[in-house]
């Protein structure tokens, strides 16, 4: 593999190493030498002289000399540089962990589910989509309607929300977007943005905001504890009530 050839690359790196800083000695130790030469051979011989002399090298071939080994060790430089990242990158792959999906198992569509006690069905659910993950969670992207029946088996409450959430651990649910209780019996409906539902408790509550229709009342305040079917609540943080008025017979 490509990781395995920069593993064997890296690993003579250090001799690599070796052998450029003992070229560059090398050169050095030249280019020493002859700028000594040259310096003595200056003092006696005119420009023109220098140039055709026996050695054959000039202020411009020394120059051009001394680029040469400085383009040389840039570019080995670069090419140790190269090594390193490449073999750095390698032990990076291999020591990262694999990702794990969190995504859901299961998918269906226009489900309903079904809560019963002693052979008597409490709660009926319906949703159009449902996701079920690892953990036994699920979610409810579309929404859900909950329908929940009395001891006599009757119709008592429904619950819709446009989106939901079911904690197995907890065995909680939680109502997002537009959440709705109507108590069929008193003829009441809650109102509100977020619900948590405790079907062991048969309870549900809430910290946001709440408006409570009566038949000839608003309530409206923050926060709620209350029975699933809305029988019976209190409204934590009441902030005060609005009169309904009836309209007149025959009004449009």
């Amino acid at each position: 593999s490509h990781c395995q050839q920069d593993d064997q690359a890296s690993i003579g790196v250090l001799g690599l190493v070796n052998s450029v800083t003992s070229l560059r000695t090398f050169w050095k130790n030249r280019i020493i030498k002859f700028t000594s030469v040259s310096r003595l051979s200056i003092s006696g011989l005119s420009e023109e002289n220098l140039i055709n002399s026996e050695n054959g090298l000039s202020p411009e071939g020394y120059q051009a000399n001394t680029f040469t080994l400085h383009r040389f060790s840039i570019t080995m430089k670069k090419y140790l540089y190269l090594i390193f990242f490449i073999a750095v990158g390698c032990m990076q792959k291999e020591n990262a962990q694999p990702v794990e999906y969190e995504g859901p198992l299961q998918e269906a569509a226009d489900v309903e589910l079904f809560y019963s006690e002693n052979k008597t069905i409490k709660v009926k659910m319906e949703t159009p989509l449902l996701y079920e993950f690892k953990t036994g969670d699920r979610e409810f992207p579309k929404g859900i309607h909950l329908k929940f029946y009395n001891e006599a088996g009757a119709l008592s409450a429904t619950l819709r929300a446009d989106h939901a959430y079911y904690f197995k651990a907890e065995d909680k649910w939680r109502a997002r977007g537009k959440v709705e209780v109507v108590n069929k019996e008193k003829n009441e409906q809650l109102n509100t943005e977020e619900l948590f539902w405790f079907p062991a408790k048969e309870e549900i509550m809430t910290e946001k905001f709440v408006t409570i229709r009566q038949q000839q009342t608003i309530l409206y305040g923050e926060g709620l504890q209350a029975k699933q079917d809305m029988s019976s609540y209190t409204i934590i943080n009441p902030q005060g009530e609005i009169e309904i008025e009836e309209e007149p017979a025959g009004g449009n």
